[in-house]
């Protein structure tokens, strides 16, 4: 589940995408901007090693949390679009993706 903190957000503003019950056996998370391609991705995060590979979406705005949560600072009406977490086990199998959406005002 993932929840916007703030649920409104201003143009300018920051955001956290508060990712809460991710799966226990998750090893990794990849963050993506948009609900259906997954070719473009913002950041992906693995636990083990604590190791950061950034995608093409990655504007430098972006934070990325030990919890699965993404923080995304100045916002722009640019950023109103899906985004979409997905979780990925020892085995690099997906094992959960999850979105949500977001509007700047």
């Amino acid at each position: 589940m993932i929840e916007l903190v703030p649920p409104d957000v201003v143009e300018g503003e920051n955001v956290l995408l508060l990712v809460r019950d991710l799966p226990e056996d998750h090893e990794a998370f990849a963050w993506y901007k948009g609900a259906r391609n997954m070719n473009f991705g913002i950041v992906f995060y693995s636990l083990a090693s604590n190791l950061t590979v950034t995608g093409p979406e990655y504007s430098g705005r972006e934070t990325v949390y030990r919890n699965g949560s993404l923080r995304l600072q100045d916002v722009t009406q640019k950023d109103t679009e899906f985004y979409t977490l997905r979780s990925i086990n020892g085995q690099k199998k997906i094992i959960s993706t999850t979105s949500i959406y977001l509007h700047v005002y």
